[in-house]
């Protein structure tokens, strides 16, 4: 194979952050592609005449030579990655062969339950803030403090115990961050409802008479 068409199969399957690895799903992908196409030239030869075929074979047999030189590659990195990823989770403590079972257990479940729609649904909900880092600490910190105070001896405050409570530390520093929550949620309801007013469509004077 010439060194541009080498060139073209490492562009193909290089990894999108790193051009210098293999990335292994795109390889398996490739091969798998070619395969197909294998396949399609063999029916193809067994259905022409003889004159033709002659044409094919030559193409077909420089398309099993590069897929001879690619898969074994491909299939070797994507076997070291995969040796690699097993180690480096067995090294942090973790069982790889329940991880397996329940990753296979969680696809059919959530496979058979969840609709196209709600799949992307959960594209967005991915993409969004509310899987950030810091979003989740601070949920992990409302449920800590949820738990906490469920547990704590019941009571009760009236307005003059509220007022007394606020100038504790900690409430005052809870109110803070409420009060800078409700600042940035409404600036943000407020970008939200500037969208949806440009978005929606315009209505004749016929239908405002209406």
């Amino acid at each position: 194979m010439d060194p541009s068409a080498h060139q073209r199969i490492a562009d193909e399957i290089a990894c999108k952050d790193n051009p210098a690895a293999i990335d292994e799903t795109k390889a398996l992908v490739l091969i798998l592609a070619k395969l197909e196409s294998i396949e399609r030239r063999l029916d193809a030869l067994e259905r022409r005449a003889p004159a033709e075929a002659a044409g094919l074979s030559a193409d077909l047999t420089d398309r099993l030579r590069e897929f001879v030189e690619l898969a074994p590659k491909a299939i070797a990195t994507a076997a070291d990655a995969l040796d690699a990823e097993v180690a480096a989770a067995a090294g942090r403590g973790q069982d790889v062969d329940r991880a397996l079972r329940n990753g296979l257990q969680a696809a059919l479940f959530f496979g058979e339950r969840v609709s196209e729609a709600q799949l992307a649904a959960l594209g967005k909900l991915l993409d969004s803030d509310v899987v950030h880092p810091g979003a989740i600490d601070m949920v992990g910190r409302a449920g800590r403090a949820l738990v906490e105070a469920a547990a704590a001896p019941p009571g009760s405050a009236g307005m003059f115990g509220a007022l007394g409570a606020s100038g504790h530390p900690d409430v005052k520093r809870a109110l803070a961050f409420m009060i800078e929550f409700a600042k940035r949620f409404g600036a943000a309801l407020g970008d939200s409802a500037s969208r949806s007013a440009v978005q929606a469509p315009r209505r004749s004077a016929t239908e405002e008479m209406r």
